[in-house]
């Protein structure tokens, strides 16, 4: 009779939990809304709509889902969501053991479920620079991070939203990278903006012209996963995402390598989950760390008035007087005489006597230091 009685129990417990199961359904309807109109969202690789307010329908695995917001002039947002809690039916998986002293719970993927609403703050707004403004390019992008510098912070998703400290922290060894492949990306979002002149690209204009270098010093990647586990069973750890802080000093300088100013720029990548391979990951969360470190950089150079046309009008304030030169030359052989190089430490270039006393014309870039 008693082992009657453990049986009845334990097929009420299967069916109940398989109740729990079919009662708490594999797919989840969720409100996404943004104080925006015309945003256009996108979960994984599905194009869910356009709008402010979303109501797409997630399967629900321990996978996490990646958001991705776009809007014409706005960068673009990525966010992730994760199934962070059990579905209240996953109860009935172990009301029938509580007699037993053994709790069972169901662990079935579908019974951990997204919240039921999301919103999420605007996008950041380009801004656009127009004719009163220098020219910019992004001349390189470089990596010289020192041991120590390069860190890996893992963060269980509680700990993480809770603002917890991770449970382990590990760095690297020191990196250092001159080639890479933001050069071209950041210089393509300064095309975008407006800064780089596409249209005088033979006559320069060398007074309001400028470069930048940018080299991060210091990345520390944050690794958040979620843990799904229940009495007696552990399914494990599932990435949920990944985001990159990183230190970027950018240096601004005029056509002629002339360092203008140094600047210490922090910025904080989107969300980016683990449904892409390791290294998309790395170089998406990287990138987008650096394009928001740009467009703070340019806000600050905006708002110091730094990037303000000036006048080509160049004043001196001792005028030189150069004499008329006795004669000039008539052919090959005493022109290549009133020629010459100069040298410095960084190397040479090419100048002419242009007076008998000694005067010589070369450009500024040879010997600007």
């Amino acid at each position: 009779m008693k082992l009657f009685t453990i049986l009845a129990l334990f097929s009420c417990a299967v069916f109940l939990s398989s109740c729990a199961t079919f009662l708490s359904g594999w797919k989840q309807e969720v409100e996404i809304s943004i104080p925006m109109k015309d945003v256009k969202l996108y979960v994984d690789t599905q194009y869910i709509g356009s709008g402010s307010s979303f109501r797409p329908i997630l399967k629900k695995t321990f996978k996490n889902k990646q958001l991705r917001f776009e809007a014409e002039g706005y960068k673009t947002k990525h966010s992730v969501i994760v199934a962070d809690h059990k579905s209240n039916y996953h109860i009935l998986s172990w009301i029938p053991f509580i007699v037993l002293y053994a709790p069972f719970f169901d662990n079935s993927s579908n019974t951990w479920t997204y919240e039921d609403s999301y919103e999420f703050p605007p996008l950041r707004k380009y801004k656009y620079s127009d004719s009163s403004q220098k020219r910019i390019t992004v001349n390189n992008v470089s990596f010289e991070i020192n041991r120590g510098n390069f860190i890996y912070n893992i963060y269980p998703y509680n700990y993480y939203i809770t603002h917890s400290q991770p449970i382990r922290s590990s760095s690297t060894d020191s990196i250092g990278k001159s080639n890479t492949i933001f050069d071209e990306s950041l210089d393509y979002r300064l095309r975008k903006l407006n800064y780089k002149d596409t249209i005088n690209t033979v006559f320069i204009d060398n007074v309001n012209s400028l470069t930048l270098d940018a080299k991060v010093i210091k990345i520390a990647r944050n690794y958040v996963a979620r843990h799904y586990s229940g009495l007696g069973m552990d399914i494990g750890y599932y990435n949920s995402y990944i985001e990159s802080e990183l230190t970027t000093v950018w240096m601004l300088k005029n056509i002629y390598d002339d360092t203008l100013r140094i600047d210490t720029i922090t910025s904080l990548s989107d969300q980016f989950s683990d449904n892409y391979n390791e290294d998309d990951q790395n170089s998406l969360s990287t990138g987008d760390a650096l394009e928001t470190s740009l467009l703070d950089y340019l806000d600050l150079l905006n708002a110091k008035k730094v990037l303000e046309l000036e006048s080509n009008k160049v004043t001196f304030a001792d005028m030189i007087k150069i004499s008329k030169p006795s004669k000039s030359p008539t052919n090959i052989q005493e022109a290549l005489k009133a020629s010459v190089t100069v040298k410095s430490k960084e190397g040479h270039g090419s100048g002419f006597l242009v007076s008998n006393d000694g005067y010589i014309i070369t450009n500024h870039n040879v010997v600007s230091s």
